[in-house]
């Protein structure tokens, strides 16, 4: 668990610089939101709490998504 726990600072911390570059690159969300995908697939293993924020965070990048 303790692995797990290191890993998914990891990724919390990749998924902040994520926010920021989809900020800036609009022609390459399609791209981004594979690999989201890819992502979510491999939080199914994390502890459910972990996965429930990891959502909350996505969403709220989709609702600026469609501001932008």
């Amino acid at each position: 668990m303790k692995n797990v726990n290191e890993n998914m600072k990891n990724v919390n911390g990749n998924m902040r610089h994520v926010n920021g570059n989809m900020r800036h690159f609009n022609g390459n969300m399609k791209n981004v939101n594979g690999n989201m995908r890819h992502v979510n697939g491999n939080m199914k293993n994390v502890s459910n709490g972990s996965v429930k924020n990891v959502n909350g965070k996505m969403k709220h990048v989709s609702e600026n998504m469609k501001k932008r």
